[in-house]
């Protein structure tokens, strides 16, 4: 046994213990120190830069696809608004395309006075095809003109489509192509 500062005897054992701490030797005052080598790190670094490479075509899609709902409910919506609008105000309400092309933008205005109701920016990566440049609500909430919006995000190598269809009653429905086929509309 041996005295340790404070006047206790240490066993050899280190079952002793002051505060809570052993008297051992830490790790570091016995020449190992805690961590990783340089290989481990590089191993770990070319696993993450593998993983990474198949991630990444796939988040491309998914920005894609993203991308063209958000303009698909965009359009939506403003299509919707112009309905009752039309309807509230007991007046047409006009939907037109940014320089006669839906993926500039649009913008929704009062037919009577012309008042700005709303207005689109241009949509990024998205081809639109609509059988007008602009279309009319009536007071009644009809559309002066029917038909499908198309809305196409093409990536690489994937095409991804969503469709509005406009009935003569006015109310728009978005449907989701799932064939992969832009040539047959949304199905």
């Amino acid at each position: 046994m041996s005295r340790v500062p404070g006047g206790r005897a240490r066993s050899g054992l280190g079952g002793d213990r002051r505060g809570g701490r052993s008297w051992r030797a830490s790790p570091v005052a016995r020449g190992w120190a805690g961590g990783f080598t340089l290989i481990e790190i590089l191993i770990v670094m070319a696993i993450v830069g593998i993983m990474a490479l198949f991630a990444v075509p796939a988040m491309r899609g998914i920005i894609l696809d993203q991308r063209l709902k958000a303009a698909a409910n965009e359009l939506h919506l403003s299509l919707f608004l112009a309905r009752s609008e039309a309807v509230k105000r007991n007046t047409g309400v006009t939907v037109a395309a940014t320089g006669g092309d839906w993926a500039d933008g649009w913008s929704v205005t009062v037919t009577s006075g012309g008042a700005l109701l709303r207005a689109a920016d241009a949509l990024n990566g998205v081809t639109v095809t609509a059988p007008a440049s602009s279309l009319e609500f009536g007071r009644d909430g009809r559309a002066s003109v029917t038909g499908s919006i198309q809305l196409v995000a093409t990536g690489e190598d994937s095409v991804s489509m969503r469709c509005i269809d406009l009935t003569l009653a006015g109310m728009p429905t978005t449907a989701v192509d799932t064939d992969g086929d832009s040539s047959n509309g949304c199905n």
